[in-house]
C-alpha cells in the first residue's frame, strides 16, 4: 500500500491543468505499481481458477493492492454464488469475489464511471492448477491497481468504481453479478465502463467499443464509441499507437466477426447493454482463420500464436522469452497513461484542477 498522495499521483495532479498533458503524462513513471502487482499475481497465485483456494487468495491480494492509506476511498467486497455455465464445473454452484473501490466525486451527481478486470485465471487446459495467467489477466487487473492508486486524492465531478471481478472465465459470471445489482438509477446515470483484458501477448494494443456501437440499421451510435474514440485520440497526443478491430470478413463468410471497431468477450459485455463501454485488450484481429481476435501474434516464439489460457505458454518465462525484458513494462506503462488519461476526462478532473489553478494565481 502506498501513501495518498505518491510522487506519480502527485505527477498526474500536474498533468490535470494541461489537457493535451502530454510532456508531463510523458514524464511519469507510469506502470511501476501495476507491473509489481501483475508479476505478484502470476508468481504467487498460480492456478487461481474459481472455486479454489488460490482465487480467494488472489482476491485478498487484490483487496490490498486496492485499498490506498490515507484514501478517504471505500472498498468493499461482494459475495456471489452462481451456476457454473459450461466448462470443467458446468452445473456445479460456486462462490467469487468482486473487490469494489469507490472513489467518490466533490459534486453530487450520482454518475459513476466504471473500471475493472478480472484476475481469476482458465480451467481450458490441461494442468490448469500451473496457470500463471500473466496475460489473461494478471496484466489487466496489475493496470486496475495502477489506476486505483494513481488517481486517489485526485478531486473528480463524478464517482468512480473500480472493479477487480472473479469468475470471469467460463461466463462472465463476476461482473454479470456487479451489474444485476446495480439499481436502475444507477445504470440509468452510468458515464460508462473501461474494461482490462490480457494486455502483453498481442501484437497490437487494441481499444474496442462494445455491441451497442452500432443500432438495428447497422448505424454507429455516437454515444456509444465516444469512450473509445477519446481513448484513441489521447494515444495520439501521447504518442502511443493504438488500435480498434479493423472488422476483416474471413474467406467464405459474409460479415466479419465482429463490426468495425468492436470488441468481444471479455466483461465489458455485461455492461454494454446499458451503457457505453470501451475494452482495452492487446491482441492481432488481422491474423488467424476467422480474424476474431482469438490468434494474438505472429511472434514465432508463440506456438499457435496465441497463449490464452495455456499453462505451457501464459507465464512471465515464456512471454519474457519471446518479447523481451521490456514488454511487460511497457505495455503497464503505455495502458496507464492512456486510461489514466481518459479516466480524468471523464471525471472532469482536468477541469476541477485547471479551475483551482486559475484561482491559485488570481489569489496571488
Amino acid at each position: 500500500m502506498h501513501n495518498k498522495l505518491s510522487p506519480l499521483t502527485i505527477s498526474v495532479v500536474a498533468a490535470l491543468t494541461l489537457l493535451t498533458g502530454s510532456q508531463t503524462f510523458a514524464e511519469a513513471q507510469y506502470g511501476d505499481y501495476g507491473k509489481e502487482t501483475a508479476l505478484t499475481l502470476a508468481r504467487d497465485y498460480v492456478g487461481r481458477y474459481t472455486g479454489s483456494d488460490k482465487e480467494v487468495q488472489a482476491a485478498n491480494y487484490m483487496q490490498q493492492r486496492m485499498t490506498i492509506d490515507g484514501s478517504n476511498n471505500k472498498v468493499d467486497r461482494q459475495t456471489f454464488d452462481f451456476v457454473a455455465p459450461r466448462g470443467l464445473f458446468r452445473g456445479q454452484t460456486l462462490t467469487s469475489n468482486n473487490i469494489i473501490v469507490t472513489q467518490k466525486g466533490i459534486a453530487d451527481t450520482n454518475k459513476t464511471l466504471f473500471v475493472g478486470a478480472h484476475y481469476d485465471s482458465a480451467v481450458a487446459y490441461p494442468n490448469y492448477e500451473n496457470l500463471e495467467a500473466l496475460d489473461d489477466n494478471a496484466s489487466g487487473s496489475g493496470v486496475l491497481t495502477e489506476l486505483t492508486n494513481n488517481l486517489t486524492g485526485i478531486d473528480t465531478e463524478h464517482d468512480i468504481q473500480f472493479v477487480a471481478f472473479g469468475a470471469e472465465e467460463g461466463g462472465l459470471n463476476g461482473s454479470k453479478a456487479f451489474v444485476d445489482q446495480l439499481t436502475d438509477a444507477e445504470k440509468s446515470t452510468a458515464l460508462g465502463m473501461i474494461n482490462l483484458d490480457s494486455l502483453i501477448t498481442g501484437d497490437k494494443m487494441y481499444a474496442n467499443a462494445g455491441r451497442n456501437a452500432y443500432d438495428n440499421n447497422g448505424n454507429e451510435v455516437a454515444a456509444n464509441v465516444g469512450l473509445r474514440e477519446n481513448a484513441l485520440r489521447i494515444a495520439k497526443e501521447l504518442g502511443i499507437t493504438l488500435d480498434v478491430n479493423p472488422a476483416i470478413i474471413a474467406p467464405g463468410a459474409t460479415e466479419p466477426y465482429e463490426p468495425y471497431g468492436v470488441g468481444c468477450c471479455s466483461d465489458q459485455e455485461s455492461f454494454d447493454n446499458v451503457m457505453p463501454v470501451v475494452g482495452f485488450e492487446a491482441t492481432n484481429w488481422a491474423l488467424g482463420p476467422d480474424y476474431d481476435g482469438y490468434t494474438q501474434t505472429e511472434n514465432p516464439n508463440i506456438p499457435g500464436g496465441y497463449t490464452w489460457h495455456n499453462p505451457e505458454l501464459d507465464n512471465e518465462d515464456v512471454l519474457t522469452a519471446a518479447f523481451g525484458e521490456e514488454r511487460i513494462a511497457q505495455r503497464m506503462r503505455d495502458y496507464s497513461r492512456i486510461i489514466s488519461r481518459l479516466i480524468v476526462e471523464q471525471t472532469n478532473a482536468d477541469i476541477i484542477a485547471a479551475n483551482k489553478g486559475a484561482l491559485n494565481l488570481q489569489n496571488k
